[in-house]
């Protein structure tokens, strides 16, 4: 297993991402839904009710999703306390390790930097 190989504090890395989960409302939402769906067969409304109700769990249970499919190194307290305390940071890393990992023609698409 490895960890992840974009940087927790990275969110500048990527303006689009970052800008989406700061500036518009949900947006953190949909960012952090939207990349969990790649992983996840293309189902979007499983994670963004994950994320939007369940908060920090919610999306720690997204983001353990993403785990999963990249044999990721991690623990589910660590995964609420990211989002817990920075969830713009995790959800724009995850979005990173995912276009990383799978390539950004098969992700959705978002202007990078």
């Amino acid at each position: 297993m490895v960890d992840f190989q974009e940087p927790f504090f990275g969110i500048c890395r990527d303006r689009w991402p970052c800008a989406i989960a700061c500036l518009i409302p949900g947006g953190y939402c949909w960012l952090q839904s939207k990349t969990t769906s790649i992983v996840n067969g293309g189902h979007f409304f499983g994670p963004l009710l994950n994320v939007c109700l369940g908060m920090c769990l919610g999306a720690a249970l997204n983001r353990r999703k993403i785990r999963d499919a990249f044999l990721i190194d991690g623990h589910f307290i660590t995964d609420c306390l990211a989002h817990l305390f920075c969830p713009i940071c995790a959800a724009t890393q995850e979005y990173r390790e995912v276009c990383r990992r799978i390539g950004p023609s098969k992700t959705f698409v978002l202007m990078t930097s």
